[in-house]
C-alpha cells in the first residue's frame, strides 16, 4: 500500500479515512469508530514527504 496522502474526517462516532497515492488515485476508503482509529493508524507505514 503506497499512501502519500491520508485524509481523516473526525466525527463524533465514525471517522472516514481516504488514502491517496502519488497521482491522487484512491488507494482505500474506509470508516472506523473513533476507538478503532488509532489501531489502524499504528498498522500503516509512516510517510514523510
Amino acid at each position: 500500500m503506497d499512501i502519500k496522502v491520508l485524509a481523516i474526517g473526525l466525527g463524533k462516532a465514525v471517522c472516514p479515512l481516504v488514502g491517496l497515492d502519488e497521482v491522487g488515485a484512491v488507494v482505500f476508503r474506509i470508516q472506523f469508530r473513533r476507538h478503532r482509529l488509532l489501531e489502524f493508524l499504528l498498522r500503516i507505514p509512516p510517510v514523510i514527504g
